[in-house]
């Protein structure tokens, strides 16, 4: 191979590597202000299985748990006791849980599944997926959006981890609620 070809290939492989570590560092920056830096939570509106619309701004002041959960996620049910349980306990400090079933769980087996376990929190359905859309993506189920007081995400959880959950929620109820 002459000097020049060499050359050439060695500033094309140069150049890749630069291109690589840009679209790194790119990925790793939207992570960073995806998950690290507080932003406004959306402005949406729950649909309650009971026909309630509960909206997500009339909750500020206290924290906020968005469950996105679905009656196929073997997770997700084996998870819901002990969220129902965290929503009990934690309640009287100022959580609200509101479970959010993805758009693709049939309306009738949540509407069961609730009653069935008395969910102690809103179960909302969002057959249009416009939450999911709102707060997404949303990678999986569970998925767990926390809003802390103010009205900002504090936390997105993805998958299992109810004691990483709880942790978290301790967390945020430790803070204290903004003033004026």
């Amino acid at each position: 191979m002459t000097g020049s070809r060499l050359a050439s290939r060695n500033r094309l492989r140069g150049a890749i590597a630069v291109i690589a570590l840009a679209g790194i560092l790119l990925v790793g920056w939207a992570g960073w202000q995806r998950f690290m830096v507080p932003r406004p939570a959306p402005d949406v509106a729950f649909q309650s299985i009971d026909g309630r619309r509960i909206e997500l701004a009339n909750l500020r002041g206290q924290v906020v748990m968005v469950e996105f959960w679905a009656t196929t996620c073997v997770i997700c049910m084996r998870e819901m006791p002990e969220v129902a349980a965290m929503a009990r306990e934690l309640g009287p400090r100022g959580l609200a849980t509101i479970a959010v079933a993805m758009p693709y769980d049939r309306p009738d087996h949540v509407v069961a599944y609730a009653k069935r376990h008395r969910l102690p929190f809103v179960v909302a359905l969002d057959p249009m997926g416009r939450v999911v859309e709102a707060f997404g993506p949303i990678p999986g189920t569970p998925t767990r959006v926390i809003v802390a007081r103010d009205g900002t995400i504090a936390a997105t959880l993805v998958g299992a981890g109810a004691e990483r959950l709880r942790a978290r929620l301790d967390r945020e109820l430790a803070r204290p609620a903004p003033t004026g």
